[in-house]
């Protein structure tokens, strides 16, 4: 009696397990209609006018901003923008601006010594025509005292006084040649110093000039280093070449890069970044849709009109890489302002009255594509040909019809009750499906 009742729990447990078994779960479905198909490329980009003045940082310069006008502000003609500073520039006006006092205090020393070497000169001059107008005084003197004697001599046998007379002149002769060597010789040494003098003064005069012209462009370059606007208008900060993101202070600038931007009138365009896997994908007249996030409820509408056939890492030394593109504004819901972010959906594809449905309802089953159709007592596995697809739907060109409902997740094996795939196709025959039922 035991035994006949184990037996029969034993079949109720399995009767009860069996029902359960066939109850079908609660998937989430997708009705298959047709419709179009839209490949999308979802890319972030911002806004720029399309005519615009670019402030950029002065050349030869590297430094830093200290100072930058807020973003979005309207500025008059004249305006600071941007105030930049570079310690290379600072300090090499501070050693030009020391050179060239050293050098005046040189050439004002050169000036003092030329002075007081001709002041030496002309004293040791004035020495030179007294001692030479002594000399002749006293000659003269010696003369009148000795005349008594040179009377008594001339009394002397003619040809001894002539011979006398004679030597003397010769003397004297001499004596006045070797003054005038001298006066010659002093006058030359003072020439040819006061023309080494002059030639160091010009000299030092010539470098004095060249350090000022040094600390004159110095300088010039220092005051460009406070940037004023051209031109009245509304900034836009640019973004930096490194971060990616709008200039702020601190950040590193330097020959001629972008800083600011100023609109010179209502024509915008959109600057793109994409990765080198979209950019590959993406033509050039493909048409974009733009959604704004500061504008929720504006769209607008342009096309691809230039890619860049050089990208440029995303960070310094990174080997992956972003594409610059640039897209029209043709028309819009309402008109956006000039560095809005935006998002871009660049349409790729489009397919139209086709069987699209979700990508996450097609699974791999033994190297092929199937999906599961909703059958009153279970599912069927069925096999299907897939077509163009995007990262979120998918082209079936075959498999399918309209109006069957499928699952988005697939289904345990025990609630499949149908499997159809694809007979291989032969020589000279048409494929077909083939149904096998479980």
């Amino acid at each position: 009696m035991k035994k006949y009742y184990l037996i029969l729990f034993v079949f109720l447990l399995f009767l009860s397990q069996s029902c359960k078994k066939k109850e079908m779960p609660a998937l989430a479905t997708y009705l298959v209609v047709n419709s179009d198909f839209d490949n999308i490329i979802s890319v972030d980009g911002y806004i720029e006018p399309l005519n615009s003045v670019t402030v950029s940082c002065p050349r030869y310069v590297d430094g830093t901003i200290l100072s930058i006008v807020e973003d979005g502000a309207f500025v008059e003609a004249g305006d600071t923008l941007c105030v930049l500073e570079d310690k290379s520039l600072l300090e090499e006006y501070q050693w030009v601006e020391t050179e060239l006092k050293n050098a005046e205090m040189d050439l004002e020393k050169i000036k003092a010594d030329a002075e007081e070497a001709a002041r030496l000169a002309e004293v040791k001059r004035i020495n030179q025509e007294k001692a030479e107008a002594e000399r002749i005084e006293n000659e003269r003197k010696e003369e009148e005292e000795n005349n008594e004697a040179v009377t008594q001599i001339a009394n002397l046998d003619s040809l001894q006084l002539k011979f006398n007379s004679s030597n003397q002149r010769r003397i004297k002769e001499l004596e006045l040649q070797i003054t005038l060597i001298q006066k010659n010789k002093l006058q030359k040494r003072f020439k040819s110093l006061d023309i080494i003098q002059q030639s160091e003064i010009r000299g030092q005069e010539l470098q004095i000039q060249r350090l000022k012209n040094r600390l004159e462009t110095a300088q010039g370059r220092i005051n460009e280093m406070t940037i004023k606007s051209p031109v009245s208008g509304m900034i836009i900060i640019a973004k930096h070449f490194i971060t990616q993101k709008k200039m702020t202070v601190g950040d590193p600038v330097w020959n001629n890069m972008p800083i600011i931007i100023i609109p010179a009138n209502k024509d915008l365009k959109v600057k793109i970044d994409a990765s080198e896997e979209s950019f590959k994908r993406i033509s050039e007249t493909n048409n974009v849709e733009y959604t704004f996030d500061a504008m929720p409820d504006n769209k607008a509408w342009g096309k691809i009109v230039k890619k860049s056939p050089v990208g440029r890492p995303v960070k310094e030394n990174s080997k992956v890489k972003i594409f610059e593109m640039e897209a029209s504004v043709d028309s819009f819901s309402t008109l956006p302002e000039p560095g809005f972010t935006c998002n871009c959906e660049i349409l790729l594809k489009r397919v139209k009255d086709t069987i699209v449905i979700p990508q996450v309802a097609v699974f791999e089953q033994d190297s092929m594509k199937v999906v599961y159709v909703i059958k009153p007592n279970g599912f069927e596995l069925r096999q299907v040909q897939t077509g163009l697809s995007s990262p979120k739907e998918i082209i079936i060109t075959k498999g399918l019809h309209r109006k069957e409902k499928i699952t988005l997740s697939k289904p345990d094996a025990e609630f499949i009750i149908k499997r159809t795939v694809f007979k291989i196709k032969k020589k000279g025959t048409v494929p077909s499906g083939k149904t096998k039922k479980k």
